[in-house]
């Protein structure tokens, strides 16, 4: 087997434990955040998404984006509740990030590191 395949395949290993560990972390921390913002949710799931850290669907299902798991957790925190608020402003209003802002009052200071440092949290 060649090192590029082996590489290949140790990212993919990795990938997966990261996703299996991360979702353990994540049901953590959204199971405290919807009881704090008051919401229910149908489902989560960690998974790769290509351009966003986490989505919201109309239904109640919110996906987080693995790689949002190798940043600190006040940012994975940021990005959980982000994504809850989205349960009751499905958009990003004043009214929304005010919701955010109850929860995770720096959130600006967040989402700016998220800008920054965003593109650095890859396997």
């Amino acid at each position: 087997m060649s090192l590029d395949k082996q590489n290949k395949e140790l990212k993919r290993l990795f990938i997966d434990w990261l996703i299996w560990y991360g979702t353990a972390i994540v049901n953590e921390r959204i199971n405290i955040y919807s009881k704090e913002l008051n919401v229910s949710f149908k489902s989560f799931k960690v998974k790769e998404q290509k351009s966003t850290w986490g989505t919201c669907s109309s239904l109640g299902n919110i996906y987080i984006n693995y790689k949002i798991l190798l940043a600190p957790i006040d940012i994975v925190d940021y990005v959980v509740v982000h994504e809850l608020c989205h349960l009751r402003e499905m958009n990003h209003s004043n009214k929304f990030w005010s919701l955010v802002q109850s929860i995770i009052p720096d959130y600006i200071i967040k989402r700016n590191w998220l800008k920054e440092n965003g593109f650095k949290l890859k396997v």
